[in-house]
């Protein structure tokens, strides 16, 4: 890799395509609606079914943008369900592969924290898989005081619900 210059910046139409390759490179098997996600940050209105099918009452994205690639290379969200407002989720968290290794992660988490705080959250929820893919932001999550938890509506036995009280 050359020379990474990026900024943290809202998702907007111009970033869109990109941050849905990127989505769709790290998560698979994602629902039609799960699929409208991104968008529906964008324009709530017009999905407005997908978010309520997702139980989400309002949600946000932001990218990591190198400029010197002239790319999305990361991308996290913050998400909050119907009548749980000081509950904040993690939405999709992800860095493309080719830029691992640059603390991106750990830039776009911290990032994701003070958000959640800003928006008056009392704790921040996450949802992740156990598998080898993602043990490494499983380590990431630990090393920012998440804990393990299992709510009433587990339904796999490799699901994993990790929070932090802000």
């Amino acid at each position: 890799m050359d020379t990474l210059k990026y900024t943290i910046e809202p998702l907007s139409y111009d970033t869109l395509h990109q941050t849905i390759l990127l989505r769709d490179t790290v998560f698979s098997n994602l629902s039609e609606d799960e699929k409208q996600l991104l968008e529906a940050s964008l324009d709530p209105k017009k999905f407005h079914t997908s978010l309520e099918n997702n139980s989400i009452e309002s949600m946000q994205y932001w990218i990591i943008f190198d400029s010197f690639a002239q790319k999305t290379i990361g991308m996290v969200g913050l998400y909050y369900e119907v009548d749980f407002s000081h509950i904040a989720w993690l939405g999709w968290f992800a860095v493309d592969k080719k830029f691992r290794k640059n603390k991106l992660g750990k830039k776009l988490l911290e990032f994701a924290i003070e958000k959640a705080k800003e928006n008056s959250a009392n704790e921040l929820h996450l949802y992740s898989w156990d598998s080898k893919e993602y043990a490494p932001a499983i380590e990431l999550y630990k090393k920012y005081q998440f804990t393990f938890y299992t709510p009433k509506h587990k339904t796999y036995k490799r699901d994993i619900f990790m929070k932090k009280v802000l």
